[in-house]
């Protein structure tokens, strides 16, 4: 397997894989490409719900 963007499922804070068709593989790929450099990072992160709006 070559080196690249994994498309990742977040159900119940638990993080699963997407099996993806080459097509849909592909087009990730390209996709993750405009958005180079990408920053790896070596230890978990906390999931983030983008949607809920932020209580302050």
């Amino acid at each position: 397997m070559k080196d690249g963007a994994v498309l990742m499922y977040l159900k119940d804070d638990q993080l699963y894989p997407v099996v993806l068709t080459d097509e849909q593989n592909f087009v990730l790929q390209m996709t993750t490409r405009l958005f180079e450099p990408l920053k790896l990072v070596d230890h978990p992160q906390p999931a983030v719900n983008l949607f809920e709006k932020k209580k302050e």
